[in-house]
């Protein structure tokens, strides 16, 4: 089981959280690489972990569809019906880009666009992640 806590992390690592402390909690990544805008990105078995350029600190946690994952102590229904559950418990779901963020919950989904599991995931952030593109995203229609 994956733990997704909004605005706090992911199965015991804490936002801010170093590459070292991912480690300790997870052993070593299946694989790590450095992505365009500078960031590490370790995926793990279920998981994949984002840590933010320059200082290396964990920042976003990202779980395919398919995983068994609770956010909040809630078990995350994958189903088109159960992901629009949630956008309508935000309240205000935005997009942007083919991601649906939820500011209330602290996460992002994606995939939700072409009905495609396999394409669907869900992203817990660290606050303030997606506050700069707030003001060019959309209302997301469930």
């Amino acid at each position: 089981m994956i733990e997704l806590i909004s605005y706090q992390g992911l199965n015991g690592l804490k936002f801010g959280d170093s590459i070292e402390r991912a480690n300790q909690l997870f052993g070593a990544p299946l694989t790590e690489r450095k992505s365009k805008g500078g960031e590490i990105v370790q995926h793990r078995k279920g998981f994949i972990l984002r840590f933010s350029s320059p200082d290396k600190a964990f920042s976003e946690g990202v779980v395919p569809c398919g995983e068994n994952v609770m956010l909040d102590g809630t078990l995350i229904d994958w189903s088109s019906e159960g992901l629009s559950l949630l956008c309508r418990e935000d309240g205000n779901p935005l997009e942007y880009f083919g991601s649906v963020v939820l500011f209330s919950k602290g996460v992002a989904l994606s995939g939700l666009e072409n009905d495609m599991e396999s394409e669907r995931a869900i992203a817990v952030f660290a606050n303030g992640v997606w506050d700069s593109l707030k003001n060019q995203m959309n209302i997301y229609q469930t």
